[in-house]
């Protein structure tokens, strides 16, 4: 099959980015893939890069210049609602969407909350218009459902490289960065979404060191008021993988998730979670993480893992099987089944 990506965002460091990356490679082995976006390129993959200009709230992300192309392929698959859309549903093929995105995802670096019925809109829009839409939870299907998308939906993960976590070692973590003992680790984008500040609030009043790595707009402010953590920025994924090793455990404090990718990387290293307690979270691990619904539970469970070697192992073992089935082997035989099913006029 020749299949056309669409992605306004593939070098940056978030899960959109990651997913495109790692399922076109492996898609790349059995059929022509080609990926269009504002910059980076991929082995093995052709990327067609587009005029682009920084975004003014956020350097690290692009405003993509669309323009006129058009490729002779079977499927189009669009991940993001913004700039590429534009030119991906003006090719003549069937088009994929996916819900990687939430209205919070636009708003929160502009402190704009009070637009999300706007985001909303046209997210719903954007889907709306493709032939088939990826959802990756069941939870996250029947939320834009309710807000008023109406195609067809194939739920499939974001997917993770398994093995690379189950093989990672913590060695490399520790010895980067001198790191010893047991810690508990913290990978969210500090940004006002994902509620950094429960999480170091938490930790604080629970008594126990925590990692922080990751970057964002609260990070400068955040590292300042928590001094006694260690906030490292983003690391390489050799890197991150290692800390998930080392790490007793990992704690999101995030309100808003469309499948919570970092909860599944977590699992799959061994590293048990704490997450809030959203129904996409419960889904994704089935059940198998704690959860806490206030910031005075949180910091109870906290204490709770921190002390409890038994129940740490115990959700070790659950928790890596629960990983197992979000692999990319899996995620990129489900979007070819379907992929060909589009292409053929099956659906």
């Amino acid at each position: 099959m020749k299949i056309a990506v669409f992605t306004d965002s593939l070098v940056q460091n978030n899960g959109l980015a990651r997913h495109v990356r790692e399922v076109s490679k492996r898609l790349a082995k059995d059929h022509e893939v080609v990926v269009v976006t504002g910059r980076g390129s991929l082995e093995g993959v052709e990327v067609i890069n587009l005029p682009h200009f920084p975004f003014f709230f956020d350097k690290n992300y692009d405003v993509i210049i669309p323009k006129s192309l058009k490729l002779e392929v079977d499927v189009v698959h669009a991940h993001s609602p913004l700039c590429t859309s534009r030119i991906a549903f003006k090719q003549e093929a069937p088009v994929v969407t996916t819900t990687h995105t939430l209205p919070v995802h636009f708003f929160s670096c502009i402190h704009a909350g009070f637009l999300e019925p706007v985001g909303w809109r046209v997210l719903v829009a954007f889907h709306n218009k493709s032939n088939h839409v990826v959802c990756q939870t069941m939870v996250t299907e029947k939320l834009f459902e309710d807000h008023g998308m109406n195609r067809p939906v194939s739920v499939i993960s974001t997917g993770i490289d398994f093995e690379s976590f189950r093989k990672a070692s913590d060695d490399l973590f520790r010895n980067e960065f001198g790191v010893d003992g047991d810690f508990v680790l913290m990978t969210n984008r500090l940004s006002p979404e994902k509620k950094p500040r429960v999480v170091l609030e938490a930790c604080r009043k629970a008594g126990v060191p925590l990692v922080v790595l990751s970057d964002g707009p609260l990070r400068k402010k955040l590292e300042k008021e928590y001094s006694e953590f260690l906030f490292m920025g983003f690391v390489s994924d050799e890197l991150m993988k290692s800390a998930l090793k080392a790490a007793r455990f990992t704690v999101t404090a995030s309100g808003f998730e469309t499948e919570g990718i970092s909860v599944v990387e977590s699992l799959a290293a061994g590293t048990p979670v704490i997450a809030y307690n959203l129904p996409v979270l419960v889904e994704v691990t089935e059940g198998n993480a704690l959860f806490f619904s206030s910031e005075e539970e949180l910091v109870n469970r906290v204490k709770i893992l921190w002390g409890d070697d038994g129940l740490l192992k115990k959700l070790k073992k659950k928790g890596v099987e629960t990983a197992k089935n979000k692999d990319y082997s899996v995620v990129v035989k489900e979007l070819e089944v379907l992929y060909s099913s589009l292409a053929e006029g099956v659906i």
